[in-house]
């Protein structure tokens, strides 16, 4: 079976954060259209950061095993939970004679400072998933940063949290995925809805009296953000007229920089004169959805 359909079968430790809605490649709705096999990212195993993450594990997992003098051993087949069978553990090492495993990262080097004493929240709440799943009683982490820093920690069972975790994951897989109901969009769902809604009918339309004061939220938000924008743009114009020609200004703590930047674009009326053909050989049709929101006719007559 693989690797994506046994992720389809339940829960893993990698799901956890995004239920959490503490993660930024992930969201519940994301996992949840992953487990119903509906995300439409069959090639996220060609991801680089995910082909690298694979590439190098066994090279961190040797240089923990050096490191600590512990002996560790590879396990192919998904843990399955013996009190919730929705809640799964694919993990990366299983340490030899210790109720322990390893985890193994791989991170950015801009990411260093959030490896700075501590496991990141994240990754916390993964372990602590293995931990319940597995039955063990610590676990350990491994991360490799920026390629050349390596760094390992022990993560403590913690059964307050864990009783969190199996709360957290019983709601979701029993209460939206068994029953087909999605949970509520996060802010990060917005290329996800898109394409989960890219077709639309104009027969169709949505009775949202459910949602009128998240409406009138909404409203109320983009009318501030448009005041803001304003005065933004503003303050920045009265800067740049201030500095002229100077490329650098500074003011207290403030390096304030306008430069010019060279870019380079294809002159689409030149080439649509001259080179018709051409112009016409490359076009590609795509079609997007807009999104608006305005107050209609009769509700301003209310509002008058």
């Amino acid at each position: 079976m693989h690797f994506r359909e046994k992720r389809r079968k339940g829960i893993g430790g990698s799901d956890i954060a995004a239920l959490f809605g503490l993660s930024k490649w992930g969201s519940p709705l994301s996992v949840y259209l992953e487990k119903l096999g509906e995300s439409g990212d069959d090639d996220l195993d060609e991801n680089e950061f995910i082909f690298w993450g694979n590439a190098l594990e066994p090279v961190i997992a040797d240089r923990f095993a050096k490191e600590t003098g512990k002996e560790l051993r590879v396990l192919e087949e998904t843990i399955v939970s013996k009190n919730h069978n929705f809640m799964l553990a694919h993990i990366d090492r299983d340490v030899v004679g210790e109720s322990a495993g390893l985890e193994v990262k791989t991170a950015s080097q801009y990411k260093l400072g959030e490896w700075e004493g501590s496991v990141p929240t994240p990754y916390m709440l993964q372990c602590q998933h293995y931990m319940y799943v597995t039955e063990a009683t610590h676990w350990y982490l491994a991360v490799l940063i920026g390629g050349n820093t390596f760094k390992h920690f022990v993560v403590k069972r913690d059964d307050e949290l864990i009783e969190m975790i199996i709360d957290k994951c019983d709601k979701f897989w029993n209460g939206n995925v068994l029953k087909r109901v999605p949970p509520e969009a996060t802010q990060l769902d917005s290329d996800l809805l898109s394409n989960l809604y890219s077709f639309s009918s104009a027969d169709s339309v949505a009775n949202l009296d459910s949602l009128s004061s998240e409406i009138a939220r909404l409203d109320e938000t983009n009318g501030i953000i448009r005041e803001l924008e304003s005065k933004r743009k503003l303050i920045e114009n009265r800067i740049k007229s201030e500095m002229g020609e100077s490329e650098l200004g500074y003011s207290g703590d403030y390096e304030l920089s306008w430069k010019p930047r060279t870019t380079n674009r294809i002159d689409v009326q030149r080439l649509k004169k001259e080179a018709p053909d051409v112009y016409s050989g490359f076009l590609k049709e795509s079609q997007t959805r807009f999104f608006s929101i305005k107050k209609s006719s009769s509700q301003s007559v209310n509002s008058a």
